[in-house]
């Protein structure tokens, strides 16, 4: 009776390791500190209170660097929600952390499924959607919709050897055919 009580507690500690592992496939966690594009999360807290910081986790990112992919990387903020995801369900060089669900803290800077592609970094903004894309920074932006671009700021300042409108310069350079001597009039 004593060998099956043995291999009872073997399977037993065996399916207790299994759940455990299980469970620390996906953690909830809250970014605690940042160097580059690695991160220390709060994995929660031990029996005295005391925080439990993950060491150095990787963040996924697109890298682009093979057959004309797009490159793509996210800075996560101190206290931002995350979700670590660990597939051997044991936390480690291979673990990584990626975006978790938005809080009343920090909210999505989108908000329906209408506005495609929001990045929000401080004042900056980007927005892309199907026929409409505009980049606000501040009091200024720049809006592309299906045949018009609009900027709108309080300076707009255009810096370059020539400016052209229909194929004509228009820049500071310019000159007219038929204008005469002397400086030109009022603007018409």
């Amino acid at each position: 009776m004593s060998e099956v009580a043995r291999e009872i507690r073997k399977l037993w500690k065996a399916i207790e390791g299994a759940r455990q592992r299980r469970d620390e496939t996906l953690v909830e966690a809250v970014v605690h500190e940042r160097q580059g594009a690695k991160l220390k999360v709060e994995i929660g807290q031990d029996e005295k209170g005391q925080p439990i910081i993950s060491p150095w986790l990787k963040v996924p990112a697109n890298t682009g660097k093979r057959n004309g992919g797009v490159s793509r990387f996210s800075k996560f903020g101190i206290g931002e929600a995350v979700l670590v995801v660990s597939p051997s369900g044991r936390l480690g060089p291979r673990s990584a952390v990626m975006p978790w669900v938005d809080t009343d803290d920090d909210p999505s800077p989108g908000t329906a499924e209408a506005d495609g592609e929001v990045v929000a970094i401080g004042n900056a903004r980007l927005e892309i959607r199907d026929g409409f894309a505009r980049l606000a920074v501040g009091e200024a932006s720049i809006t592309i919709t299906q045949g018009a671009i609009t900027i709108a700021a309080p300076l707009v300042q255009i810096d370059g050897a020539e400016l052209k409108h229909n194929a004509k310069n228009v820049g500071d350079s310019h000159g007219h055919v038929t204008a005469p001597p002397g400086p030109p009039g009022p603007p018409v």
